[in-house]
């Protein structure tokens, strides 16, 4: 059977390339089909904002629950959340503000990307949330 494989040459080698090319394809198409179904924090990390990392995801998925809250946050509310500085927030802010990222996202979820976990704002969030939390936050200069 060696022989019979140096004496086929390519062309007898055609029908399995090509069933090959076939089982490659549908082995990448199923992966971008199960690859639609994600978590929040596996899609904030995703999104690629600058400054949040696995960390920063699980935290604000923890406690936001949904992406559609976190989209429309002003940025300082971010601060709200444990180890989310100015700057991550501000990072955050900026990246929610731009038309073509909330785009990019709608885009995402029109084309069949379904975040499987959402879920109510965490308890701690609402304590978080205080009127005086919030102008201290705001940087809002005393009135005398």
């Amino acid at each position: 059977w060696q022989a019979d494989l140096l004496r086929a040459g390519l062309p007898a080698f055609d029908w399995n390339r090509k069933k090959i090319a076939t089982k490659w394809a549908e082995n990448l198409i199923e992966a971008i089909e199960q690859s639609r179904d994600t978590t929040l924090e596996r899609f904030l990390f995703a999104l690629g904002i600058e400054h949040v990392g696995e960390s920063t995801a699980k935290a604000l998925s923890a406690w936001f629950g949904d992406l559609e809250l976190i989209r429309h946050l002003p940025w300082p509310l971010f601060k709200r959340v444990p180890d989310i500085g100015g700057e991550v927030a501000r990072s955050l802010g900026h990246f929610f503000d731009q038309p073509g990222n909330q785009q990019a996202i709608d885009d995402l979820l029109q084309r069949g990307v379904r975040i499987g976990d959402a879920h109510p704002p965490s308890p701690k969030l609402r304590e978080a949330l205080s009127f005086a939390s919030v102008l201290q936050d705001m940087d809002i200069p005393k009135v005398t």
